[in-house]
């Protein structure tokens, strides 16, 4: 995930679902600098990815946000 955050046997925003549904239930469970680097690593290469339609990266780029406030909130 870290290495590449769209390559997955899911769809795009599957992952980022099932992670937000995570820390949701289990919050002790934040790993921030995991987290960081995943932040990083999706904000360098979302633009660049071959989202196939752009309903695709509109819908990941919410997936994604939700995913951050989860994240961000203490």
């Amino acid at each position: 995930m870290e290495a590449d955050p769209f390559d997955a046997e899911m769809y795009e925003g599957e992952l980022i679902v099932a992670m937000t549904g995570v820390v949701k239930k289990y919050p002790d469970m934040k790993n921030f600098d995991l987290y960081e680097r995943f932040v990083k690593k999706v904000q360098e290469q979302i633009e660049k990815y071959d989202w196939g339609c752009e309903e695709n990266k509109v819908a990941y780029k919410k997936e994604f946000e939700e995913f951050c406030a989860v994240m961000e909130t203490r």
